[in-house]
């Protein structure tokens, strides 16, 4: 019977993981490029291919009403000083109403909670600029985006003798928007994003009011215009190209 040498064939195995294992590192370290070495991200004179992450956590407070918006969003970086990305934003808060503004006094109290929410698809082409680049650490960039949201708005009845209780929206939105990305000193990879957001909204709303015992809807559609200012944290990460 044919026998395998097993003691070689285990030490060829190891050699061969060890040695694939090291080539497969190398090869990612050969693909990062070092921040410290980049001036701004999504650089047309650059040697490398920018990707990012971008989002914020925001709790608030005023009065009564309290609340929370975030955002989480992923940037992939094309053709050096391009990119595509997508977002998801939320933004939810929370009111007690003063009783003072109440009609009717056999309510007790009073709450109004509303929910909005949105994703948003964009294009965004970064300038060269090099010197604005070099002494402010900034990139420059224009693009255009589209968004699909919905909001949902519910209040306590008892606001007056007909009063709405219930308004969602859904939102069709597009636009162009400018801004730019401007680096932290004493990190390399960090950034702060700012910008803003010129859209056309097609605007779908739905509406129930109580009047009494009896609740009434009514439906429409809107088209508006508005101008939407976004500040996010951003991380870069970067790859030779």
């Amino acid at each position: 019977m044919f026998k395998v040498p097993l003691n070689r064939n285990l030490s060829f195995l190891i050699g061969l993981m060890i040695s694939t294992h090291s080539f497969a590192q190398g090869s990612v370290e050969n693909l990062k490029a070092s921040a410290d070495d980049i001036v701004t991200p999504y650089n047309p004179q650059g040697d490398y291919q920018t990707w990012g992450i971008k989002g914020k956590l925001l709790p608030w407070t005023f009065g009564n009403a309290g609340g929370l918006n975030g955002l989480l969003g992923f940037e992939i970086g094309f053709l050096k000083n391009n990119s595509i990305g997508i977002d998801g934003y939320f933004y939810a808060d929370e009111d007690a109403l003063d009783r003072n503004t109440v009609q009717n006094p056999n309510i007790p109290s009073l709450h109004y909670d509303g929910i909005d929410r949105a994703v948003f698809l964009n294009y965004r082409h970064y300038f060269n600029l090099k010197k604005i680049r070099e002494n402010l650490g900034t990139s420059l960039y224009i693009g255009i985006l589209t968004r699909y949201g919905r909001s949902d708005d519910t209040w306590d009845r008892g606001l007056s003798s007909d009063s709405i209780i219930y308004e969602g929206r859904t939102y069709y939105s597009g636009g162009p928007f400018t801004g730019f990305i401007y680096k932290f000193k004493k990190c390399n990879n960090l950034y702060l994003d700012i910008n803003f957001q010129f859209l056309y909204n097609d605007k779908y709303v739905s509406s129930v009011y109580s009047n009494q015992l009896q609740l009434t809807s009514t439906h429409g559609q809107f088209k508006t215009y508005d101008m939407r200012v976004g500040i996010n944290l951003y991380w870069c990460f970067y790859y030779k190209s």
